[in-house]
């Protein structure tokens, strides 16, 4: 028997265009998340935001701590650059991973500096996040956390797979780990 496949009428170039969120950190591993994930995932066109989680533990100490801040304004200036400083890093490490993007062959449709601590968990900015922009999809890094540290600090990877709406593409870094020097 023989098959003959014959293609629709018209332009069989088209294709569905995804939107594609990739989570980063500030780990070296990040640059081979993107570069994996452009060479396997990507298609031309495509629509990929990049988010970076930023993070920064406030000054609150009790009234009469007996520390002096120096530049005037109290508390609130000083938790307000260190916010800031927390935006400018992570608006920065967007920044370079967009470059680095655009050397290996694509350009980032967005890029997104998303707060996390104090106003959230890591892994619950991320999904609130994914919940909102409705993406086809997510990828993330596997950084390879031990037993141990994932229990107490839990999956960042492991909770977007369980609870995002869309589906999430975990990709665990070939890089080999070194064990730590011990000495005699």
């Amino acid at each position: 028997m023989e098959i003959h496949i014959v293609p629709p009428a018209g332009d069989c170039k088209a294709r569905i265009i995804s939107r594609i969120v990739v989570a980063i950190d500030n780990s070296a591993q990040r640059f081979e998340l993107l570069r994996w994930t452009y060479q396997h995932v990507f298609s031309a066109g495509d629509q990929v935001t990049l988010v970076h989680v930023f993070e920064f533990t406030p000054l609150n100490l009790p009234r009469g701590g007996g520390l002096i801040v120096s530049g005037g304004g109290g508390y609130s200036t000083v938790n307000k650059r260190m916010h800031d400083t927390a935006v400018q890093n992570s608006s920065n490490l967007l920044k370079h991973a967009a470059k680095y993007c655009e050397t290996i062959g694509f350009k980032p449709f967005a890029l997104k500096a998303l707060p996390g601590y104090p106003t959230s968990t890591l892994k619950q900015a991320l999904l609130d996040y994914c919940t909102s922009a409705d993406p086809d999809f997510v990828v993330c890094g596997s950084r390879g956390l031990g037993l141990t540290a994932r229990a107490i600090l839990g999956s960042v990877s492991d909770y977007l797979a369980h609870n995002c709406s869309c589906p999430v593409l975990i990709y665990k870094s070939k890089a080999k780990k070194t064990a730590p020097k011990t000495s005699k």
